[in-house]
């Protein structure tokens, strides 16, 4: 073989600058493409129907750990070889095998959680003599298994997957009579990919002072035969937490106005109280009732509500926690729709809660954000020990007090320190 002559040698050296050149060009390039297309998504949250999430690696999910502060991610699935949950926590992950008839087990108790009792307007779930029993047998099936991987209290964030998204997880009760809501502030996701992508929205977005304390306050009673006597009391309640209000009750919460008040301006929460809708069979038309028997339906919401300053949204109203899992697409639902409108977090119910406790719930929740620096979840968790305590012959009553969970980004609200 010949010798390679210097110039040879110049050239092969400058062909390998130019490739890592191109290579960071590249590199740069799809950054810059991704900064763009979570922009669009962002901006025109429609755009999300289109695009899969980007697929997140297990360092991904460990750095996104480490800056919730390690939080503790669970993320739950179902693959041919049966059910299963991921929990992440720092730089640890452990896979949970549950049982492969984990769904014959729980599928009754979750079917009730669905149902509505004529007369009383109860979720079905609450009127079987052996509720106490279900929400333990829930327990061992679903939670139990993880329980060695996690801290012994704390905040843990959850995304269920298929029939799991009907999990009461607050109300859940193990074998010794205690709630998992004493133990743990739970956040809800419908994937980890959608809560990296939420963090990095809200890192996005600055606080400002004309944002704090700016309360959208949308308030309807419903129509005769259907009407919701405790509205006026709640808007007040809720109104008197904030320092600037923008209220819309009644006659003036129509379509029209929701929409345009909620692109209009940044609020640090947006709050609805009317009746909620959850249609299992076209999840998409479920929303919330408004003035003139028009719906907030899940498609307007996702089409024409542009949300500016991730705000916190909180749905006082029945079933907007809840999404139906054999469609599809598990995130399907009043609560995810908001979040893909730009809301940082949503406040929702699983079920219909009683409006007193309803009322004691919002006004501790309100207090505990506004005067703590804590997030959604643990502001929540806080509320309903305080709820618990206030109504002593509800403490042992979570239909009462566990009805309401939080979807999204587990930080403090207004906090940017990542």
């Amino acid at each position: 073989m010949l010798p390679r002559s210097e110039d040879d040698s110049r050239s092969f050296e400058e062909y390998r600058q130019e490739k890592e050149r191109q290579e960071e060009q590249v590199a740069t390039l799809r950054k810059q493409i991704n900064v763009r297309v979570d922009d669009l998504v962002f901006t025109h949250p429609t755009l999300s129907l289109l695009q899969p999430l980007p697929p997140r690696t297990l360092a991904d999910i460990q750095y996104l750990s480490a800056t919730l502060g390690n939080i503790p991610l669970v993320e739950y699935v179902k693959h041919a070889g049966g059910w299963g949950a991921f929990v992440f926590g720092g730089q640890k992950v452990e896979y949970v095998a549950l049982a492969d008839d984990l769904l014959d087990q729980i599928s009754e108790s979750l079917s009730l959680l669905l149902q509505t009792e004529n007369a009383s307007k109860r979720t079905l779930f609450w009127c079987q003599e052996d509720w106490k029993e279900r929400l333990v047998h829930l327990h061992e099936w679903v939670f139990k298994p993880l329980v060695p991987f996690l801290p012994s209290s704390g905040q843990v964030v959850v995304a269920p997957t298929n029939v799991l998204y009907l999990v009461p997880f607050q109300a859940l009760c193990d074998e010794h009579g205690k709630y998992l809501s004493e133990t743990y502030a739970f956040s809800f996701v419908p994937s980890l990919a959608t809560l990296s992508v939420l963090l990095e929205q809200r890192k996005r977005v600055q606080s400002t002072p004309s944002t704090a304390y700016r309360l959208l306050n949308i308030a309807h009673s419903g129509e005769p035969g259907n009407y919701l006597t405790h509205i006026a009391l709640e808007a007040q309640e809720v109104e008197s937490q904030f320092e600037e209000s923008v209220p819309l009750q009644e006659e003036k919460a129509t379509l029209e106005n929701v929409i345009e008040a909620a692109n209009k301006c940044d609020y640090e929460v947006i709050h609805f109280n009317c009746h909620g809708k959850f249609f299992h069979d076209n999840p998409a038309h479920s929303g919330l009732q408004l003035a003139e028997q028009r719906m907030l339906t899940v498609n307007d919401i996702r089409i024409n509500i542009r949300l500016k300053g991730r705000p916190l949204v909180t749905l006082s109203a029945c079933q907007t926690g809840q999404t139906w899992p054999e469609q599809g697409d598990e995130t399907t639902g009043t609560s995810w729709a908001f979040l893909a409108a730009g809301a940082s977090s949503v406040l929702a119910s699983q079920w219909n809660v009683p409006d007193r406790s309803t009322r004691a719930l919002f006004k501790h929740f309100y207090q505990i954000r506004r005067q703590s620096q804590v997030s959604d979840a643990q502001a929540l968790q806080q509320a309903i020990q305080q709820v618990r305590k206030q109504f002593t012959a509800f403490n042992n009553l979570p239909e009462f007090w566990a009805g309401f969970q939080v979807m999204g980004v587990p930080i403090p609200a207004g906090s940017q320190s990542f």
